[in-house]
C-alpha cells in the first residue's frame, strides 16, 4: 500500500540553480547545470513514485534557504530539511 503522507523533494526553477550551486558547501555532489540537475533528480522523483513512496516536489528559493540556514552550510542534508520546512508551512509552495 503506497504512503499517503508525502514526503518534500526540492525542486528548483532553471533560473535559481546557478545560485543554488554557488552557495552550495557540497559542490562536488552536484550536477554543474541545472539540466543535468533535473533529468537525475526526476529520476530520482520517478523512482520514489514507482516504489509506492508519496513524494512532492517543493520549489526552493535559495535565499529564502540561505536566511533560514542562519550561517549554517548548505549541503543536501541543510536543502532536505528546508525543503521538508517549506512543505511543512507554506502550502502556496507546494506545486
Amino acid at each position: 500500500m503506497p504512503d499517503t503522507n508525502p514526503i518534500a523533494f526540492a525542486w528548483y526553477r532553471p533560473g535559481d540553480y546557478a545560485r543554488l550551486f554557488e552557495i552550495s558547501a557540497d559542490k562536488y555532489r552536484l550536477p554543474e547545470t541545472f539540466e543535468e540537475w533535473r533529468k537525475k533528480a526526476q529520476m530520482q522523483f520517478d523512482e520514489l513514485r514507482h516504489k509506492g513512496i508519496a513524494v512532492q516536489k517543493v520549489f526552493i528559493d535559495p535565499e529564502a534557504l540561505l536566511s533560514w540556514a542562519v550561517g549554517a552550510a548548505i549541503d543536501r542534508n541543510k536543502r532536505a530539511e528546508f525543503a521538508a520546512f517549506v512543505f511543512r508551512n507554506a502550502g502556496e509552495t507546494r506545486h
